[in-house]
């Protein structure tokens, strides 16, 4: 306790902080420990694997990273594929005055 709160302390306050420290407790016995350690909820044994459900979703999302992952590459390569036909067939468009593709004309 600081200095300023200590001088702030009544008679009555140092009486009862003397008589709360000279209070002791005595030690529990050896029955209410053991009552205390039967009546506490059993710890249950580790697994090695979690849960089905936590693995099974990670499972999951690497799965559906993969679908994704794949079916990307494969519209990938056919959008490629028709490029030229996209472009020429946006070629004549303009927009304000400009090409679409903001080459100058």
């Amino acid at each position: 306790m600081d200095k300023e709160r200590a001088d702030a302390l009544t008679p009555d306050d140092r009486a009862l902080g003397a008589l709360l420290d000279a209070y002791r407790v005595e030690p529990p016995s050896e029955a209410l420990r053991m009552r205390v350690l039967a009546a506490a909820p059993k710890a249950r044994p580790r697994r090695a694997w979690p849960r089905p459900a936590v693995w099974l979703s990670g499972a999951g999302l690497a799965a559906a990273c993969l679908v994704g992952l794949v079916t990307g590459a494969g519209l990938g390569s056919s959008i490629s594929a028709r490029d030229a036909d996209v472009a020429g067939a946006i070629a004549p468009v303009a927009v304000f005055g400009q090409p679409l593709d903001g080459a100058q004309g």
